[in-house]
């Protein structure tokens, strides 16, 4: 028993966690020197100290009164004691000390100084607070944007058509008869106006998404249609760039169930990309075939590539491989982003396989 009341004070006396012991009505009759300091009062004012009749905080009275009843009680917050100025954030675990007859003799609690811990809990939530405001603010930024490029790009349709409508009658030689040199400057305004009609085009589309008002018009579809308009549409830019493409795309395909404006879209965007990134003498390849309940379709090209793990990114909005590849190809990031959004609508699917200097090919498959 010596030995083991040797070890106890040993414990007791050394421990950093605060310790005090109390009788069966409440007042304290033992403590150690970390209580003492974690609290910031004198010996002679904690001994004696009647809880039961002076503890001022309710939930340290409720933790108390547990001990009476011979049930555990516990205890976080601010401490104030009844003399003294320290308030100190602790915890107190209160146990009640039970005699091998039965009879209740009091408690002992076991008091921590939590004062780091609070402070990095409110560091964390001020923290918390800063970056909910931020978030607010970028959401409110991102509205704003949303606004501006909608307003932005139905600011640009009137003068656009205008242009595009004037440039066509010049080039028809509605007003007069062009030379050589004028028409190719005429078509180069044409084929620059159309450039950005898709692009003012794509804008409008994705503030539409965002505002959830994009709207579907399905029905029977044919692909092979879809494909012959859409080469027919971009031959010249493909001429331009001195590429070749080539359709193997079967009249007899199977109609699916789909929106044709935004089918055709898609093929624009996907076609758009390949002409975009591959060089002058290279080749495209537009492909649909079937697939048990699907249709097939990939646009293959023999470009630039796209080091493979940068694929899963294509389809975020905006996003560009490196900023180097936006002034030297142009573009702004968004074509894949919707062209997976159409896809998503027909419940489809689309990937990407690609190798850096070895051309890329897109694959969607439609259900028929």
């Amino acid at each position: 028993m010596r030995e083991s009341e040797t070890k106890y004070r040993l414990i007791f006396e050394n421990s950093p966690l605060g310790i005090f012991h109390f009788d069966k009505d409440g007042i304290v009759t033992e403590c150690n020197e970390s209580l003492l300091k974690i609290l910031g009062l004198p010996k002679e004012e904690v001994i004696g100290f009647n809880m039961e009749v002076s503890l001022r905080d309710e939930n340290m009275r409720h933790a108390l009164e547990a001990v009476l009843a011979r049930r555990s009680g516990q205890y976080e917050g601010e401490y104030i004691p009844t003399t003294g100025s320290k308030i100190t954030p602790i915890k107190a675990n209160f146990s009640p000390n039970i005699s091998e007859d039965g009879n209740l003799k009091g408690g002992i609690c076991i008091v921590e100084d939590i004062t780091i811990r609070k402070q990095a809990e409110d560091a964390l939530q001020r923290y918390a607070d800063e970056l909910a405001n931020a978030n607010e603010e970028l959401k409110s930024l991102d509205r704003m944007k949303d606004e501006f490029l909608s307003n932005v790009s139905h600011e640009l349709k009137t003068p656009l058509t205008c242009i595009e409508g004037y440039s066509q009658i010049l080039s028809d030689e509605s007003l007069g008869s062009v030379n050589d040199q004028q028409k190719k400057s005429v078509d180069t305004i044409i084929r620059n106006s159309e450039r950005l009609r898709r692009l003012v085009d794509s804008l409008l589309y994705i503030s539409k998404m965002q505002a959830g008002s994009i709207e579907y018009s399905f029905g029977p579809v044919r692909i092979a249609e879809i494909t012959d308009h859409v080469v027919a549409d971009m031959l010249p830019r493909i001429q331009e760039k001195e590429l070749t493409i080539e359709k193997k795309v079967p009249a007899d395909l199977p109609s699916i169930n789909g929106d044709k404006d935004k089918l055709t879209d898609l093929l624009v965007y996907l076609v758009d990309n390949s002409i975009k990134f591959t060089p002058a003498g290279g080749r495209i390849t537009v492909t649909a075939r079937e697939e048990k309940e699907k249709l097939h379709i990939t646009v293959e090209d023999t470009g630039i590539g796209i080091p493979k793990d940068l694929i899963p990114n294509l389809f975020q909005r905006f996003y560009q491989i490196d900023a180097s590849t936006r002034r030297k190809y142009g573009g702004t990031g968004i074509g894949l982003y919707i062209s997976k959004s159409i896809v998503d609508a027909h419940n489809g699917k689309i990937r990407i396989e690609s190798e850096e200097g070895a051309g890329t090919t897109v694959h969607v498959e439609l259900p028929k």
